[in-house]
């Protein structure tokens, strides 16, 4: 699956590496997670993994052929 945050202009996304067993978390790999090019940021725009609550995003799944 796609985890997505439309929310405050960000539109992130970032590939569901694994979920919790008990369906609260979720590991994501992603890059650029709060780099905004040109402006003040926060991140370094490098690969990272890490877990957040299954809240904090929206999901996309896509169907296995």
């Amino acid at each position: 699956s796609i985890a997505w945050d439309p929310g405050a202009g960000k539109d992130h996304v970032a590939y569901v590496e694994g979920v919790s067993s008990d369906g609260l978390h979720v590991t994501l790999s992603e890059y650029n997670e709060l780099f905004y090019p040109g402006q003040p940021t926060t991140g370094d725009g490098l690969f990272d993994l890490r877990t957040v609550s299954t809240s904090a995003y929206k999901y996309i799944h896509v169907k296995d052929l």
